[in-house]
């Protein structure tokens, strides 16, 4: 088996693993998170949840669903993003606010970030697959929190959507709640 297969196969577990902590920080008993054939979490019945995974580290976020439609969650490590993807995961608006700061490149894996957890919180309530710049994102003067605005015809979903963002050790962290 190559290591690829078992790498991706230790985060699946470590993935399931995050989410049923998370349960239990709820005071839900042990649950199956199985997988859809779209390769995304199944969440037990009432629940509503995300999963992300970078390098060494898993996260998941859990909530019942009678709180919030859908949970989104994204983790990266606190890199710049590679300068030949900045044009396909940010709208224009985006590359003009790129413009004008002072670390282009890390700002831009900022609203990678956000737009992941922008994302896996609309596919959960909709199942829409949609691409970077069907998400428009903008941030607050501090980047603390983000707004974005999701295309209402592909989505249904009225926007804009708060999410929050914040720098961890050597990683950036986006969640984003409907």
């Amino acid at each position: 088996m190559s290591r690829a297969i078992a790498k991706r196969r230790d985060e699946f577990t470590a993935g399931r693993d995050a989410a049923r902590a998370a349960m239990d920080a709820l005071g839900l008993p042990p649950m199956a998170i199985s997988q859809d054939t779209d390769r995304a979490p199944v969440w037990p019945d009432g629940l509503t949840g995300s999963i992300a995974h970078c390098d060494h580290i898993c996260i998941a976020t859990v909530a019942r669903i009678k709180h919030c439609a859908g949970l989104g969650i994204d983790i990266e490590p606190a890199t710049p993003l590679d300068a030949d993807l900045i044009s396909t995961i940010c709208t224009l608006a985006e590359r003009e606010w790129l413009a004008t700061q002072s670390d282009p490149g890390l700002s831009a894996k900022m609203i990678f970030c956000a737009k992941e957890a922008t994302y896996k919180a609309q596919y959960m309530q909709t199942r829409t697959l949609i691409d970077f710049q069907a998400v428009e994102v903008s941030f607050s003067h501090d980047k603390g929190l983000f707004k974005a605005k999701l295309d209402e015809d592909l989505t249904g979903i009225a926007t804009p959507v708060s999410g929050g963002l914040r720098l961890v050790d050597d990683y950036i962290l986006a969640t984003c709640r409907l």
